[in-house]
């Protein structure tokens, strides 16, 4: 027996006893609730930018599920399993049993069930969470499938669309970077994952060009959920621009996010005898970047995507003006208003654009306004909470 049909034999092996786990739970807890009302929402899985905790908060009364304490956010769910991270026989164990004995219970007491990211509570390398959904639909679940980047982003496929289109895009560079999202078997478990949400969720949220995926069916613009006392006008910080203007950027990959060129055009700028004060965060707390937000002027996004991410919506919250690559005429899920909202810059522009802001001193805050109004709008927690709660209320399942 080779390698490779020794561990398929094993993870076979793994899901059965998962899968039996799973229904024993199940079971157990059903006749344990069964005097009261199946509703409320289950978040899960993994926290990607603070969109997991952003989205629980936006639902009274959901449970929220986390598998690893991430490195940049310091935030509390309701169950915290930890599996993630160097694989110790506690952790191995935590994630076989206490993953679908959760799952059971938690589908016992409530109706819906919205994965953030791509994993799930059952061990997900072959089917890409087949097992856990068509379970949930099968007692009457109901499944939402919330795509935030890389796990469902084909590769192969994006890669394909900057060619025809002569530009970088952010899987160029991604496989330098960590090489093995670029294997077959990753490309393999996203067309798992595509297929898996094409056949039991019964809403998909995902950005078709800057997430390209193997997904056929249509699916909702992706939502943020950002803190509404975060976002306002900050006049303050705008009262006195005489002195040089504060510029950040804060990568969290540098290389894919464009870092390389944003230093070549702070260089030819400074050299070309313009005044300002830039700061570059890389790998620091969440917290001290949104601090750092609240002095900012400018922010440097990225290069290479087509949707502003989350950072981008922070600077803005923050009244701050945004340079960055996203751009509706190549993202049509944006929301309407999004060209004005900020300065669109592809990465061969970004010394022309950052020039022009700088050189327009009396414009920047009518930009930075626009930002924060776009924000307000389409990004704040209590829009964002509104459209997901109408999206599901009109789901034929959750009547």
């Amino acid at each position: 027996m080779t390698e490779r049909s020794s561990s398929g034999v094993l993870l076979a092996g793994v899901a059965a006893a998962q899968r039996a786990v799973l229904r024993v739970s199940y079971q157990v807890h059903r006749r344990a609730h069964r005097a009261r009302e199946v509703d409320g929402h289950v978040v899960g899985m993994a926290e990607v930018a603070g969109l997991l905790k952003s989205v629980g908060a936006s639902l009274p009364g959901a449970v929220t599920v986390n598998l690893a304490r991430h490195p940049f956010y310091d935030h509390q769910y309701d169950i915290q399993l930890d599996v993630a991270g160097r694989w110790s026989v506690g952790r191995k164990l935590r994630r076989l049993v206490a993953g679908p004995w959760v799952l059971g219970r938690l589908a016992a007491r409530h109706q819906t069930f919205i994965y953030i990211g791509g994993q799930g509570f059952l061990v997900s390398a072959l089917d890409g969470r087949e097992r856990e959904l068509s379970f949930l639909r099968s007692i009457g679940r109901t499944v939402v499938c919330y795509f935030a980047g890389s796990e469902i982003r084909s590769q192969a496929l994006l890669n394909a669309f900057g060619e025809a289109h002569d530009m970088d895009v952010i899987t160029t560079y991604q496989s330098q970077v960590a090489p093995g999202t670029a294997s077959d078997a990753a490309e393999r478990h996203r067309r798992a994952l595509a297929s898996a949400a094409d056949r039991n969720a019964d809403l998909i949220f995902n950005a078709p060009v800057d997430q390209m995926s193997y997904l056929e069916r249509p699916t909702e613009p992706c939502l943020y959920f950002y803190p509404d006392e975060l976002i306002g006008r900050r006049p303050d910080k705008w009262a006195d621009l005489s002195g040089p203007p504060l510029i950040v950027h804060a990568p969290s990959s540098p290389i894919i996010k464009g870092t390389p060129l944003v230093h070549a055009a702070i260089k030819a700028l400074r050299a070309d005898g313009h005044e300002f004060e830039y700061v570059e965060l890389t790998q620091r707390p969440n917290a001290e970047v949104i601090a750092l937000l609240e002095r900012a002027h400018i922010v440097l996004n990225e290069f290479y995507s087509f949707v502003p991410g989350v950072f981008g919506v922070e600077a803005m919250a923050a009244n701050t003006v945004l340079l960055t690559s996203a751009d509706p005429a190549i993202e049509p899920s944006l929301p309407e208003g999004a060209e004005a909202a900020w300065v669109v810059t592809p990465y061969w522009r970004i010394y022309d654009r950052l020039k022009g802001v700088l050189d327009d001193r009396q414009g920047m805050q009518s930009q930075a306004d626009r930002g924060t109004a776009w924000v307000q709008q389409n990004c704040s927690r209590s829009a964002s909470s509104e459209r997901l709660v109408d999206l599901i209320d009109a789901l034929p399942t959750s009547a």
